[in-house]
């Protein structure tokens, strides 16, 4: 029995890829029918239904190595040694990691290492610096969003990093 269902589930897959390329170039085909060509994950075997895939084809998605970076008592006017995130693609299409702070003109600054067009997989490595322009306890929020490299396919999820810092 799970032979028959999988040479079935085989057939079926067939199907819809080759109705889908024979389609492909139909003016009438709906935008949701098409095959997005950058999924890394699609099946090249039959897979067996109760063991199906957790990932969406054309999605954006990135994780981050940690959730908060503290970086001590700094001396107003000097720079604090780097902090640093690992970001990971978890998603199965390409992405540029683009970053915002929850304030303007923050007393951090980020600097990333080929964190653009990051392959499924792979990861980057991004660091914060600390440079206190007074003496007080700060905070602030760094906000990091994977935006697909080509396409039209909406941002991934945002990741949140607290950044603080006490400038003495």
């Amino acid at each position: 029995m799970r032979r028959i269902m999988l040479v079935v589930a085989a057939a079926i897959a067939m199907a819809v890829v080759e109705t889908s390329s024979i389609g492909g170039a139909s003016a009438q085909q709906a935008p949701s029918a098409s095959l997005t060509p950058s999924c890394s994950n699609m099946p090249t075997q039959a897979i067996e239904y109760d063991q199906p895939s957790t990932k969406e084809c054309g999605q954006p998605a990135i994780s981050v190595s940690t959730l908060s970076l503290d970086f001590g008592s700094v001396k107003v006017g000097t720079n604090s040694s780097p902090g640093y995130l690992t970001l990971t693609n978890t998603g199965n299409v390409p992405v540029n990691v683009v970053h915002s702070f929850s304030e303007d003109n923050p007393p951090y600054t980020v600097t990333g290492d080929n964190c653009e067009n990051l392959p499924p997989g792979q990861s980057c490595q991004i660091q914060a610096i600390f440079h206190p322009r007074k003496t007080n306890p700060t905070t602030v929020i760094l906000t990091l969003v994977g935006q697909p490299a080509s396409g039209s396919l909406p941002d991934s999820k945002p990741q949140i990093v607290s950044l603080t810092g006490v400038g003495i």
